[in-house]
């Protein structure tokens, strides 16, 4: 009883920096599920933004390019897992200096190997934008008929120019596409990819320790 009676006073009085962990972890994990809904939203967007645009079979008669999501979509997805991954180690540091007992307890909740998946997922998100660039985007003034899609790998010829999106969309969003700088711009996004499934890999890390 008097070991009892001991560890119901020290759970009390772990009970508020507990609390506040708990608090911050939901933030965090919030953050995190907007971030993969995101990715969700620009990876659909990229390949069907018939979805979306008018007569759209949902319903969801949205105003948006698609060739801002797949052009600005990386960078996008990319910022938002840097701050969630900088979120995370400030929710690391917090629990290394929790009490003993309320450590323990916030270690017990511990990430597990599934949750990789969905912390690497931005990443792969990335990925599929970055060749939805090199296949569903070409220069105007070269054209999509007339378009070698493996020059935006390796050609500046096409550096900075106006993008038009080769699976259709109306005359005005057409003419509304933003410039694209490939073949930097290409393997830029590469290099996001694998970053932001570096990122991802940490925070998962710091989830087990």
């Amino acid at each position: 009883m008097r070991f009892l009676s001991r560890r119901f006073r020290s759970d009390a009085m772990d009970y508020g920096p507990l609390k506040d962990y708990r608090s911050e972890e939901r933030s965090f994990m919030l953050g995190y599920t907007v971030v993969v809904a995101v990715t969700i939203i620009f990876c659909t967007i990229s390949r069907a933004p018939s979805l979306i645009g008018k007569g759209s079979p949902l319903g969801l008669e949205l105003n948006v390019n698609v060739g801002y999501v797949v052009i600005y979509g990386p960078l996008i997805i990319w910022a938002l897992v840097t701050w969630e991954e900088w979120i995370a180690g400030h929710l690391h540091e917090h629990r290394i200096h929790l009490p003993e007992d309320s450590r323990r307890l916030a270690k017990a909740n511990r990430w597990r190997w599934p949750a990789l998946v969905v912390f690497l997922f931005p990443g792969i998100g990335i990925a599929f934008l970055a060749e939805n660039f090199v296949q569903t985007m070409a220069p105007a003034k070269v054209g999509c008929n007339a378009y070698n899609h493996l020059r935006t790998l390796y050609d500046f010829a096409v550096w900075e120019t106006q993008a038009v999106y080769c699976f259709g969309v109306d005359p005005e969003k057409q003419a509304q596409m933003p410039y694209y700088y490939p073949p930097i711009q290409t393997w830029v996004y590469v290099a996001l990819a694998v970053w932001t499934g570096v990122l991802g890999f940490r925070i998962w890390r710091r989830g087990r320790s």
